[in-house]
């Protein structure tokens, strides 16, 4: 449930054009669903390497 609400944040602050914030709360959220395996998690880490945001996955492969 917290992780659903941090990301419907992330994509409202994304819409206001508040990427910095967005990124961050999407992270978060990731975090969440990765923990729980949420079904959502793919479509998140999506939305966040879109929006220009780093995962640890990306990190690893593009040396970050």
């Amino acid at each position: 449930m917290e992780g659903e609400s941090l990301w419907f944040l992330s994509q409202v602050l994304a819409e206001s054009g508040d990427s910095d914030q967005a990124i961050k709360w999407c992270k978060t959220a990731l975090d969440i669903f990765e923990r729980i395996s949420h079904p959502e998690a793919k479509k998140v880490r999506e939305q966040l390497l879109a929006w220009g945001g780093t995962t640890e996955e990306n990190c690893l492969t593009d040396g970050g």
